[in-house]
Protein backbone atom coordinates (compact mmCIF):
# COMPACT_ATOMS: atom_id res chain seq x y z
CA UNK A 1 0.00 0.00 0.00
CA UNK A 2 1.25 3.55 -0.66
CA UNK A 3 0.84 6.23 1.42
CA UNK A 4 -0.65 9.64 0.00
CA UNK A 5 -0.65 12.71 1.47
CA UNK A 6 -3.11 15.27 0.72
CA UNK A 7 -2.66 19.09 1.75
CA UNK A 8 -5.02 21.91 0.89
CA UNK A 9 -6.17 24.89 2.41
CA UNK A 10 -9.96 24.98 3.63
CA UNK A 11 -12.11 27.56 2.42
CA UNK A 12 -14.36 26.37 5.34
CA UNK A 13 -12.78 28.76 7.70
CA UNK A 14 -15.94 29.76 9.62
CA UNK A 15 -16.73 27.35 11.32
CA UNK A 16 -15.15 26.11 15.03
CA UNK A 17 -14.04 22.45 13.53
CA UNK A 18 -12.39 22.62 10.11
CA UNK A 19 -13.93 20.25 7.18
CA UNK A 20 -12.06 19.46 3.68
CA UNK A 21 -13.98 20.18 0.67
CA UNK A 22 -16.34 17.54 -0.91
CA UNK A 23 -14.17 17.11 -3.89
CA UNK A 24 -11.14 16.31 -1.86
CA UNK A 25 -12.79 13.91 0.45
CA UNK A 26 -13.96 11.79 -2.35
CA UNK A 27 -11.02 11.47 -3.91
CA UNK A 28 -9.04 10.51 -0.96
CA UNK A 29 -12.01 7.88 -0.05
CA UNK A 30 -11.41 6.73 -3.06
CA UNK A 31 -7.52 6.08 -3.12
CA UNK A 32 -8.28 4.42 -0.41
CA UNK A 33 -11.01 1.88 -1.74
CA UNK A 34 -7.97 1.11 -4.07
CA UNK A 35 -5.27 -0.13 -0.71
CA UNK A 36 -3.97 3.05 -0.58
CA UNK A 37 -3.43 4.72 3.20
CA UNK A 38 -4.02 8.56 2.89
CA UNK A 39 -3.23 11.64 5.30
CA UNK A 40 -5.27 15.04 5.22
CA UNK A 41 -3.95 17.87 6.27
CA UNK A 42 -5.05 21.35 6.26
CA UNK A 43 -2.76 24.66 6.62
CA UNK A 44 -5.54 26.57 8.42
CA UNK A 45 -4.45 27.46 11.55
CA UNK A 46 -1.43 25.60 11.56
CA UNK A 47 2.42 26.71 11.74
CA UNK A 48 4.43 26.40 8.68
CA UNK A 49 7.05 24.24 11.16
CA UNK A 50 4.26 22.50 11.76
CA UNK A 51 2.53 21.37 8.79
CA UNK A 52 6.65 20.45 7.35
CA UNK A 53 7.22 17.86 10.09
CA UNK A 54 3.84 16.40 9.89
CA UNK A 55 4.47 16.00 5.93
CA UNK A 56 7.42 14.65 6.32
CA UNK A 57 7.24 12.29 9.20
CA UNK A 58 4.16 10.98 7.32
CA UNK A 59 6.89 9.64 4.92
CA UNK A 60 4.98 9.73 1.74
CA UNK A 61 5.18 8.07 -1.59
CA UNK A 62 2.64 10.98 -3.09
CA UNK A 63 1.96 14.46 -2.16
CA UNK A 64 -0.77 16.08 -3.79
CA UNK A 65 -0.47 19.71 -2.82
CA UNK A 66 -4.39 21.95 -4.03
CA UNK A 67 -2.55 24.96 -5.30
CA UNK A 68 0.89 23.96 -3.75
CA UNK A 69 -0.87 24.35 -0.33
CA UNK A 70 1.47 23.82 2.32
CA UNK A 71 4.94 23.18 0.13
CA UNK A 72 8.33 24.62 1.30
CA UNK A 73 11.48 23.83 0.39
CA UNK A 74 12.00 22.05 3.82
CA UNK A 75 9.16 19.70 2.48
CA UNK A 76 11.07 19.27 -1.06
CA UNK A 77 14.39 18.51 0.94
CA UNK A 78 13.25 16.19 3.27
CA UNK A 79 11.16 13.90 1.02
CA UNK A 80 12.08 12.38 -1.85
CA UNK A 81 8.62 11.47 -3.80
CA UNK A 82 6.12 13.22 -6.64
CA UNK A 83 4.54 15.99 -6.22
CA UNK A 84 1.22 16.73 -7.80
CA UNK A 85 0.10 20.22 -7.77
CA UNK A 86 -3.50 19.89 -8.29
CA UNK A 87 -4.81 23.53 -9.32
CA UNK A 88 -7.78 23.71 -7.98
CA UNK A 89 -8.50 27.16 -8.35
CA UNK A 90 -6.77 29.62 -10.88
CA UNK A 91 -2.87 29.70 -11.24
CA UNK A 92 -3.26 33.66 -9.77
CA UNK A 93 -4.26 31.70 -6.20
CA UNK A 94 -1.11 29.03 -6.63
CA UNK A 95 1.35 29.06 -3.37
CA UNK A 96 4.86 29.28 -3.67
CA UNK A 97 5.27 29.52 -7.76
CA UNK A 98 9.14 30.04 -7.18
CA UNK A 99 9.65 26.95 -5.89
CA UNK A 100 7.59 25.25 -8.42
CA UNK A 101 10.10 26.69 -10.66
CA UNK A 102 13.08 25.91 -8.62
CA UNK A 103 11.73 22.18 -8.35
CA UNK A 104 10.29 21.23 -11.81
CA UNK A 105 11.68 17.53 -11.51
CA UNK A 106 9.71 17.01 -8.65
CA UNK A 107 6.47 18.54 -9.73
CA UNK A 108 3.74 17.40 -12.10
CA UNK A 109 0.23 19.16 -12.37
CA UNK A 110 -3.11 18.14 -12.48
CA UNK A 111 -5.69 20.13 -14.28
CA UNK A 112 -9.62 20.14 -13.99
CA UNK A 113 -9.85 21.68 -17.32
CA UNK A 114 -7.63 24.00 -20.41
CA UNK A 115 -8.34 26.95 -18.07
CA UNK A 116 -5.63 25.97 -15.78
CA UNK A 117 -3.51 24.44 -17.81
CA UNK A 118 -2.97 27.27 -20.44
CA UNK A 119 -2.60 29.69 -17.51
CA UNK A 120 0.20 27.10 -16.02
CA UNK A 121 1.78 27.34 -19.89
CA UNK A 122 2.33 30.81 -19.86
CA UNK A 123 3.43 31.42 -16.25
CA UNK A 124 6.03 28.28 -15.91
CA UNK A 125 7.42 28.24 -19.83
CA UNK A 126 10.12 25.94 -19.21
CA UNK A 127 7.66 23.33 -17.30
CA UNK A 128 7.96 20.00 -19.13
CA UNK A 129 4.40 19.12 -21.55
CA UNK A 130 4.60 15.46 -20.46
CA UNK A 131 4.52 16.76 -16.33
CA UNK A 132 0.71 18.18 -17.03
CA UNK A 133 -2.27 15.34 -16.56
CA UNK A 134 -5.50 16.84 -17.66
CA UNK A 135 -7.42 15.12 -14.63
CA UNK A 136 -10.25 16.22 -15.74
CA UNK A 137 -13.78 16.11 -13.36
CA UNK A 138 -14.92 13.86 -10.71
CA UNK A 139 -16.98 12.98 -7.88
CA UNK A 140 -17.39 10.88 -4.73
CA UNK A 141 -21.19 11.89 -4.33
CA UNK A 142 -23.61 9.66 -4.73
CA UNK A 143 -27.89 10.20 -5.43
CA UNK A 144 -30.09 9.35 -2.45
CA UNK A 145 -34.06 8.89 -2.29
CA UNK A 146 -35.33 11.16 0.17
CA UNK A 147 -38.31 14.20 -0.15
CA UNK A 148 -37.43 17.28 -2.19
CA UNK A 149 -38.19 19.89 -0.65
CA UNK A 150 -35.95 22.57 -1.54
CA UNK A 151 -37.20 24.10 -5.39
CA UNK A 152 -33.66 25.64 -6.07
CA UNK A 153 -30.27 25.43 -4.00
CA UNK A 154 -27.03 27.13 -4.36
CA UNK A 155 -24.27 25.76 -2.38
CA UNK A 156 -20.30 27.94 -2.39
CA UNK A 157 -19.05 31.30 -2.14
CA UNK A 158 -20.71 34.36 -3.75
CA UNK A 159 -17.29 36.43 -3.52
CA UNK A 160 -18.68 39.02 -1.26
CA UNK A 161 -16.18 38.31 1.56
CA UNK A 162 -13.14 39.84 -0.02
CA UNK A 163 -13.75 43.38 0.98
CA UNK A 164 -9.75 44.74 -0.25
CA UNK A 165 -11.31 46.41 -2.99
CA UNK A 166 -13.60 48.67 -0.87
CA UNK A 167 -10.69 48.87 1.89
CA UNK A 168 -7.99 49.95 -0.66
CA UNK A 169 -10.19 52.88 -2.37
CA UNK A 170 -11.66 54.33 1.09
CA UNK A 171 -7.56 54.48 2.36
CA UNK A 172 -6.32 55.24 -0.73
CA UNK A 173 -8.76 58.29 -1.33
CA UNK A 174 -8.05 59.52 2.51
CA UNK A 175 -4.28 59.16 1.83
CA UNK A 176 -4.54 61.46 -1.51
CA UNK A 177 -7.24 64.12 0.16
CA UNK A 178 -5.39 64.82 3.26
CA UNK A 179 -1.62 64.18 2.35
CA UNK A 180 -1.17 65.31 -1.78
CA UNK A 181 2.14 65.81 -1.55
CA UNK A 182 3.10 62.21 -0.30
CA UNK A 183 0.15 60.85 -2.54
CA UNK A 184 0.19 62.76 -5.88
CA UNK A 185 -2.35 60.80 -7.22
CA UNK A 186 -5.69 61.24 -9.34
CA UNK A 187 -8.58 59.15 -7.97
CA UNK A 188 -10.67 59.29 -11.26
CA UNK A 189 -7.32 57.85 -12.83
CA UNK A 190 -7.33 54.98 -10.41
CA UNK A 191 -11.18 54.01 -10.59
CA UNK A 192 -10.90 53.99 -14.37
CA UNK A 193 -7.94 51.97 -14.40
CA UNK A 194 -9.60 49.27 -11.82
CA UNK A 195 -12.79 49.56 -13.87
CA UNK A 196 -10.84 48.46 -17.19
CA UNK A 197 -9.32 45.78 -15.40
CA UNK A 198 -12.87 44.20 -13.79
CA UNK A 199 -13.77 44.78 -17.94
CA UNK A 200 -11.01 42.98 -18.86
CA UNK A 201 -11.54 39.79 -16.90
CA UNK A 202 -15.17 39.78 -18.12
CA UNK A 203 -14.67 39.75 -21.49
CA UNK A 204 -11.59 37.13 -21.28
CA UNK A 205 -11.55 35.34 -18.10
CA UNK A 206 -8.12 34.07 -18.64
CA UNK A 207 -6.95 37.79 -18.77
CA UNK A 208 -3.66 37.79 -17.04
CA UNK A 209 -3.60 41.07 -15.61
CA UNK A 210 0.10 42.01 -15.28
CA UNK A 211 0.12 45.23 -13.90
CA UNK A 212 -1.83 46.90 -10.54
CA UNK A 213 -3.05 49.99 -8.85
CA UNK A 214 -1.04 52.22 -7.18
CA UNK A 215 0.22 51.40 -3.45
CA UNK A 216 -2.16 48.67 -3.63
CA UNK A 217 -0.11 46.43 -1.38
CA UNK A 218 0.17 49.26 1.24
CA UNK A 219 -3.68 49.90 1.47
CA UNK A 220 -5.14 46.55 0.35
CA UNK A 221 -4.93 42.97 2.08
CA UNK A 222 -5.94 40.79 -0.44
CA UNK A 223 -3.09 40.30 -3.68
CA UNK A 224 -4.23 42.77 -6.50
CA UNK A 225 -4.73 39.90 -9.04
CA UNK A 226 -7.21 38.10 -6.48
CA UNK A 227 -8.92 40.57 -5.65
CA UNK A 228 -10.15 41.19 -9.13
CA UNK A 229 -10.91 37.64 -9.92
CA UNK A 230 -13.18 37.52 -6.31
CA UNK A 231 -15.00 40.98 -7.56
CA UNK A 232 -15.97 39.66 -10.60
CA UNK A 233 -17.36 36.34 -9.07
CA UNK A 234 -18.93 38.55 -7.17
CA UNK A 235 -20.71 40.63 -9.96
CA UNK A 236 -21.57 37.79 -11.97
CA UNK A 237 -23.33 35.46 -9.20
CA UNK A 238 -25.36 38.29 -7.28
CA UNK A 239 -26.45 39.08 -10.69
CA UNK A 240 -27.97 35.54 -11.25
CA UNK A 241 -28.89 35.11 -7.68
CA UNK A 242 -31.08 38.33 -7.24
CA UNK A 243 -33.10 36.95 -10.58
CA UNK A 244 -33.87 34.19 -8.51
CA UNK A 245 -35.24 35.49 -5.04
CA UNK A 246 -38.89 34.88 -6.37
CA UNK A 247 -38.39 31.21 -6.98
CA UNK A 248 -37.89 30.46 -3.23
CA UNK A 249 -34.15 29.86 -3.58
CA UNK A 250 -32.50 28.88 -0.73
CA UNK A 251 -28.27 29.53 -0.79
CA UNK A 252 -26.04 27.78 1.73
CA UNK A 253 -22.93 30.20 2.13
CA UNK A 254 -20.38 31.83 3.98
CA UNK A 255 -22.20 33.30 7.11
CA UNK A 256 -20.46 37.05 7.23
CA UNK A 257 -21.17 37.32 3.58
CA UNK A 258 -24.65 36.34 4.31
CA UNK A 259 -25.10 38.83 6.79
CA UNK A 260 -23.47 41.66 4.81
CA UNK A 261 -26.36 41.21 2.39
CA UNK A 262 -29.40 42.46 4.20
CA UNK A 263 -28.08 45.82 3.85
CA UNK A 264 -28.85 46.06 0.19
CA UNK A 265 -31.39 43.58 -0.28
CA UNK A 266 -33.58 42.17 2.11
CA UNK A 267 -35.18 39.35 -0.55
CA UNK A 268 -31.74 37.47 -0.94
CA UNK A 269 -31.04 37.91 3.02
CA UNK A 270 -34.13 36.22 3.21
CA UNK A 271 -32.98 33.29 0.75
CA UNK A 272 -29.75 31.90 2.75
CA UNK A 273 -29.98 29.22 5.02
CA UNK A 274 -27.52 29.40 7.87
CA UNK A 275 -27.90 25.25 7.96
CA UNK A 276 -23.90 24.36 7.37
CA UNK A 277 -23.54 22.36 3.97
CA UNK A 278 -19.71 22.19 3.91
CA UNK A 279 -18.36 18.57 3.89
CA UNK A 280 -19.34 15.65 1.02
CA UNK A 281 -21.97 13.95 3.82
CA UNK A 282 -23.79 17.59 4.20
CA UNK A 283 -23.78 18.20 0.21
CA UNK A 284 -25.18 14.58 0.02
CA UNK A 285 -28.03 16.11 1.89
CA UNK A 286 -28.72 18.95 0.47
CA UNK A 287 -28.50 18.76 -3.16
CA UNK A 288 -30.78 15.02 -2.72
CA UNK A 289 -33.31 17.46 -1.27
CA UNK A 290 -33.31 20.41 -4.26
CA UNK A 291 -35.17 20.04 -7.17
CA UNK A 292 -32.65 22.37 -9.22
CA UNK A 293 -29.25 23.12 -7.87
CA UNK A 294 -27.29 26.19 -9.47
CA UNK A 295 -24.06 26.68 -11.05
CA UNK A 296 -22.69 29.90 -10.94
CA UNK A 297 -20.32 32.12 -13.21
CA UNK A 298 -16.80 32.15 -12.09
CA UNK A 299 -14.17 34.87 -13.08
CA UNK A 300 -11.39 32.84 -14.18
CA UNK A 301 -12.70 29.72 -15.97
CA UNK A 302 -13.43 29.58 -19.55
CA UNK A 303 -14.17 26.22 -20.14
CA UNK A 304 -13.78 24.04 -17.10
CA UNK A 305 -16.84 24.19 -14.40
CA UNK A 306 -16.52 23.94 -10.60
CA UNK A 307 -16.09 20.50 -8.28
CA UNK A 308 -19.62 21.70 -6.95
CA UNK A 309 -21.23 20.40 -11.07
CA UNK A 310 -20.26 16.98 -10.70
CA UNK A 311 -21.57 16.69 -7.53
CA UNK A 312 -25.09 18.40 -8.17
CA UNK A 313 -24.85 15.88 -11.79
CA UNK A 314 -24.61 12.90 -9.26
CA UNK A 315 -27.85 13.61 -6.89
CA UNK A 316 -31.22 13.64 -7.58
CA UNK A 317 -31.22 17.71 -8.52
CA UNK A 318 -31.06 19.15 -12.14
CA UNK A 319 -28.04 21.00 -12.34
CA UNK A 320 -28.74 24.65 -14.03
CA UNK A 321 -25.33 25.95 -14.82
CA UNK A 322 -23.99 28.79 -16.26
CA UNK A 323 -22.85 27.93 -20.09
CA UNK A 324 -19.40 25.81 -20.04
CA UNK A 325 -17.73 24.67 -22.67
CA UNK A 326 -16.48 21.03 -21.10
CA UNK A 327 -20.21 20.33 -20.10
CA UNK A 328 -21.42 20.48 -23.27
CA UNK A 329 -19.12 18.02 -24.37
CA UNK A 330 -19.53 16.03 -21.31
CA UNK A 331 -23.65 15.85 -21.71
CA UNK A 332 -23.94 15.55 -25.66
CA UNK A 333 -23.85 11.77 -25.91
CA UNK A 334 -26.55 11.51 -23.27
CA UNK A 335 -28.81 14.82 -23.70
CA UNK A 336 -28.32 16.62 -27.22
CA UNK A 337 -29.33 19.92 -25.81
CA UNK A 338 -28.50 20.12 -22.34
CA UNK A 339 -30.07 23.26 -21.28
CA UNK A 340 -27.53 26.14 -19.76
CA UNK A 341 -27.89 29.95 -19.65
CA UNK A 342 -25.58 32.74 -20.79
CA UNK A 343 -27.55 35.45 -18.72
CA UNK A 344 -29.80 36.26 -15.31
CA UNK A 345 -32.30 36.52 -17.34
CA UNK A 346 -31.93 33.13 -19.32
CA UNK A 347 -31.29 31.45 -15.71
CA UNK A 348 -35.02 32.47 -14.43
CA UNK A 349 -36.67 31.21 -17.48
CA UNK A 350 -34.67 28.10 -17.15
CA UNK A 351 -35.64 27.41 -13.64
CA UNK A 352 -39.31 28.35 -14.23
CA UNK A 353 -39.62 25.84 -16.99
CA UNK A 354 -38.05 22.95 -15.06
CA UNK A 355 -40.14 23.18 -11.88
CA UNK A 356 -42.92 23.25 -13.96
CA UNK A 357 -41.94 20.35 -15.91
CA UNK A 358 -41.13 17.14 -14.08
CA UNK A 359 -40.82 14.71 -16.84
CA UNK A 360 -38.20 16.91 -18.73
CA UNK A 361 -36.31 17.27 -15.31
CA UNK A 362 -36.63 13.88 -14.18
CA UNK A 363 -35.01 13.36 -18.15
CA UNK A 364 -32.37 15.76 -17.26
CA UNK A 365 -31.40 14.10 -13.91
CA UNK A 366 -31.35 10.76 -15.49
CA UNK A 367 -28.85 11.41 -18.32
CA UNK A 368 -26.59 13.26 -15.79
CA UNK A 369 -26.39 10.43 -13.76
CA UNK A 370 -25.45 8.56 -16.63
CA UNK A 371 -22.75 11.07 -17.84
CA UNK A 372 -20.74 10.67 -14.14
CA UNK A 373 -21.08 7.47 -13.52
CA UNK A 374 -19.66 6.46 -17.35
CA UNK A 375 -17.10 9.71 -17.24
CA UNK A 376 -16.70 10.97 -13.61
CA UNK A 377 -15.56 8.72 -11.12
CA UNK A 378 -11.91 8.85 -9.43
CA UNK A 379 -10.45 5.43 -9.98
CA UNK A 380 -9.84 5.61 -13.93
CA UNK A 381 -8.15 8.97 -13.06
CA UNK A 382 -6.10 7.23 -10.61
CA UNK A 383 -5.28 4.84 -12.69
CA UNK A 384 -3.70 7.13 -15.08
CA UNK A 385 -1.69 9.53 -12.58
CA UNK A 386 -0.29 5.86 -11.73
CA UNK A 387 0.95 5.33 -15.13
CA UNK A 388 2.26 8.91 -15.17
CA UNK A 389 4.21 9.10 -11.60
CA UNK A 390 5.44 5.23 -11.97
CA UNK A 391 3.96 4.36 -7.92
CA UNK A 392 1.52 2.05 -7.54
CA UNK A 393 -1.97 3.30 -6.60
CA UNK A 394 -4.45 0.56 -7.74
CA UNK A 395 -3.84 -2.73 -5.92
CA UNK A 396 -5.34 -5.87 -7.20
CA UNK A 397 -6.04 -7.54 -3.89
CA UNK A 398 -8.74 -4.74 -3.13
CA UNK A 399 -7.92 -4.34 -0.04
CA UNK A 400 -9.44 -1.73 1.88
CA UNK A 401 -7.02 1.09 2.82
CA UNK A 402 -7.62 4.17 5.41
CA UNK A 403 -7.99 8.10 5.31
CA UNK A 404 -6.07 9.84 8.77
CA UNK A 405 -8.50 13.05 9.03
CA UNK A 406 -7.40 13.77 12.12
CA UNK A 407 -4.74 15.70 11.58
CA UNK A 408 -7.53 18.64 10.54
CA UNK A 409 -10.38 17.56 12.71
CA UNK A 410 -8.14 18.41 15.82
CA UNK A 411 -7.79 22.21 13.99
CA UNK A 412 -10.42 23.59 16.58
CA UNK A 413 -10.78 26.81 18.05
CA UNK A 414 -10.93 26.39 21.77
CA UNK A 415 -13.68 26.99 24.11
CA UNK A 416 -10.91 30.05 25.40
CA UNK A 417 -10.51 30.99 22.25
CA UNK A 418 -13.96 31.01 21.48
CA UNK A 419 -14.27 33.26 24.63
CA UNK A 420 -10.93 35.15 23.61
CA UNK A 421 -12.62 36.03 20.65
CA UNK A 422 -15.85 37.26 21.99
CA UNK A 423 -14.29 39.71 24.41
CA UNK A 424 -11.76 41.17 21.75
CA UNK A 425 -14.85 42.05 20.00
CA UNK A 426 -16.42 44.03 22.61
CA UNK A 427 -13.43 46.11 23.12
CA UNK A 428 -12.71 49.19 22.03
CA UNK A 429 -9.68 49.37 19.57
CA UNK A 430 -6.59 51.25 20.68
CA UNK A 431 -7.03 54.08 17.91
CA UNK A 432 -10.85 54.39 18.71
CA UNK A 433 -9.38 55.03 22.76
CA UNK A 434 -7.22 57.19 21.56
CA UNK A 435 -9.81 59.26 19.81
CA UNK A 436 -12.11 59.03 23.12
CA UNK A 437 -9.51 60.75 25.01
CA UNK A 438 -8.73 63.41 22.39
CA UNK A 439 -12.48 63.93 22.57
CA UNK A 440 -12.92 64.29 26.21
CA UNK A 441 -9.72 66.73 26.71
CA UNK A 442 -11.08 68.51 23.86
CA UNK A 443 -14.61 68.95 25.71
CA UNK A 444 -13.07 70.02 28.73
CA UNK A 445 -11.32 72.75 27.44
CA UNK A 446 -14.44 74.17 25.23
CA UNK A 447 -16.80 73.68 27.93
CA UNK A 448 -14.30 75.82 30.29
CA UNK A 449 -14.07 78.29 27.80
CA UNK A 450 -17.79 78.44 27.42
CA UNK A 451 -17.79 77.66 24.02
CA UNK A 452 -19.97 74.94 24.06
Amino acid sequence: MSKVVFVSYSNVSFLKTLSQDGFIDGFANALARLGNEVCCFLTNRVFIKEIESNIINAKPDVIIAFNNSGITENVIKNTNCPILCFGSDSVSFWAKSDLIEKYFSRYYFLHHSTDTYSQAKEIFKNFPEDKNFMFSHATDLRKIDIEQDIPISFVGSIGNWDKSGVEYFKRMSKAVEFLPEKYPYNMNEIKAKYISHINDILNNPLTVIKEELPLWRKFASVPYKQSLITNVICLKRFSVLRELEDLSIKIFSYPEAMVDVLTYDINLFNSFDFTTSTTLEDNTITYNRSKISLNLPHAHAQNGFSWRVCEVMASNAFLLSDYRPDLDRLMKPYFKDFPMYHNSKEAYELAKKILKDDKYRLDLVEASNKAIEENCRFEPRIKQIEELIKVKLVYDDKKQGSVDRNSYLSLKLSDREYQNIQKSSKKISFVNKIRYQIWCKLTEKLTKKKII
